[in-house]
């Protein structure tokens, strides 16, 4: 059973807008799917749904403004499966907007990310903007927790982006193969931080070989969802101008070097989420029913 929504006033909900990357190619398991967008494959560990249906689902019960689905790599395939989709009430489904990155996605996620601004019509100052990998599995009670952190958006001048993570050991990571934990080709996004006044700020984000992390050892893990301003993106787009820049990670780290207006929030630890790195995590998925871990 899902947790009861954490209270969000609707001056907040009307404001957020989710943007779901399902643009880019999958590239570290491509080969073991035939023609199906990362986001459409079907788990055992959600009911044999779609990572994709599972991620919409769950959205669209927070009654925010739009999602918006960023799409590229076999772009039909997400356009067809969205199209078909039904909601209680029907009315839900006009929440979703499908936006066509075109070829942006080849140059990174980050383009991909930013493509959607050229729609005036959401990209705009009152908005408060969560961006999700479209390929991850989150808790629902994760989602729950990371929108209650809107508020600082909206209501505080000082943070223009806020970034959760959780104080974890590896070892106690949801959803990783044995094969995950020793692939050094498996790395794991993880923050550093500074603290001014009490309040954590980010300082980097690092990417950590996930084969030679103690297990032991506690690490404050990223959690793949952003949330950000207006402001906090019009300073992304006008660095891009002048950078190489082409990740999100990249041009993130470049603001908190300069600037201390990248919050960090710690989310529960037994809150969690699940990537797909290898084809042998996929297998794990597919072969455990949820709640079976």
């Amino acid at each position: 059973m899902e947790p009861p929504l954490l209270p969000l006033g609707n001056n907040v909900k009307k404001k957020i807008i989710c943007i779901l990357l399902c643009a880019g190619e999958g590239t570290r398991i491509s080969n073991h799917i035939e023609n199906i967008p990362k986001a459409l494959i079907s788990l055992a560990y959600l009911q044999n749904k779609p990572i994709l249906y599972d991620t919409i689902n769950k959205l669209l019960k927070f009654d925010i403004e739009k999602l918006i689905i960023i799409t590229g790599y076999l772009k039909q395939n997400i356009e067809e499966y969205v199209k078909n989709l039904t909601f209680q009430p029907k009315n839900l489904k006009d929440k979703i907007l499908l936006f066509d990155s075109g070829f942006e996605y080849r140059k990174g996620s980050l383009y991909s990310f930013l493509s959607f601004t050229r729609n005036k019509d959401f990209f705009k100052e009152d908005k408060v903007y969560i961006l999700l990998p479209g390929d991850t599995i989150f808790d629902f009670s994760l989602l729950n927790e990371i929108f209650s952190q809107t508020n600082k958006l909206i209501n505080k001048n000082k943070s223009t982006c806020v970034i959760p993570f959780r104080k974890i050991k590896i070892g106690s990571l949801k959803g990783l193969s044995k094969t995950s934990l020793h692939d050094s080709k498996i790395f794991i996004s993880i923050a550093k931080s500074k603290s001014i006044n009490k309040q954590k700020y980010l300082k980097k984000i690092i990417q950590k070989d996930l084969s030679k992390i103690s297990k032991k050892k506690d690490i404050f893990q990223i959690i793949p969802c952003f949330m950000f301003n207006f402001n906090f993106i019009q300073k992304i787009k006008d660095i891009i101008q002048k950078s190489n820049i082409n990740s999100v990670r990249e041009v993130i780290n470049l603001i908190a070097k300069k600037e201390n207006n990248i919050s960090l929030q710690q989310i529960d630890q037994n809150l969690g989420f699940i990537d797909i790195d290898t084809y042998e995590d996929l297998q794990n998925l597919n072969n455990t029913k949820k709640g079976g871990q």
